[in-house]
């Protein structure tokens, strides 16, 4: 356990000093790259997380997808360390959460698993062999481990590494999709 503090410490040290034309840049390719893996795969039904001020910035992403005709979910959070799925049609119906993050109003229906295609999913850092390094809530393992739907992590190029340490009840992901790539992970 120790491990994974020391090396989140670590990767968070290096993400902030990456700089911001570097990330607007990347961030802008990582999103065009969801979007042409949502497009190839017809998914139609897409769960995005949305960007915090150190993670991928999703909201344009999210506009598109909406704008092509897809359903989305975002997550809100209903209690420390739980999420659930709820549906948006239009990026004006979030609003800051608890913890500062955009989350959807009150009014916006709920979403089951069952309904969503793929799952976006903001990470630190990733392996090749598909395990991802969150930054330590433990919401999107809770979130992802009864969910079925494909899992694709959004992540900087520069955090995709051989290893990363991983406990047991880590989600792994199914694709990695960073600014140069989208990497499916053989199981």
């Amino acid at each position: 356990m120790q491990e994974k503090v020391n090396c989140r410490q670590r990767l968070k040290q290096q993400r902030a000093l990456l700089t911001l034309p570097y990330r607007q840049i990347a961030d802008s390719a990582v999103c065009a790259n969801a979007l042409s893996f949502c497009r190839v795969n017809k998914f139609t039904s897409i769960f995005c997380f949305v960007g915090t001020a150190q993670e991928i910035q999703t909201l344009p992403f999210i506009k598109q997808l909406l704008q092509a005709g897809m359903r989305v979910c975002v997550p809100r959070c209903i209690e420390k360390g739980v999420m659930q799925p709820v549906w948006i049609t239009d990026t004006a119906q979030l609003k800051k959460g608890a913890y500062g993050i955009l989350e959807p109003d009150f009014f916006c229906e709920p979403a089951q698993t069952d309904e969503i295609d793929v799952c976006m999913v903001p990470c630190l850092a990733t392996s090749f062999t598909g395990t991802r390094l969150g930054y330590g809530g433990g919401y999107y393992d809770r979130f992802l481990a009864a969910a079925q739907m494909p899992k694709a992590a959004l992540c900087y190029s520069v955090f995709i590494k051989e290893t990363l340490p991983a406990q047991e009840w880590d989600v792994k992901m199914d694709y990695i999709i960073s600014e140069r790539e989208i990497l499916f992970i053989k199981k």
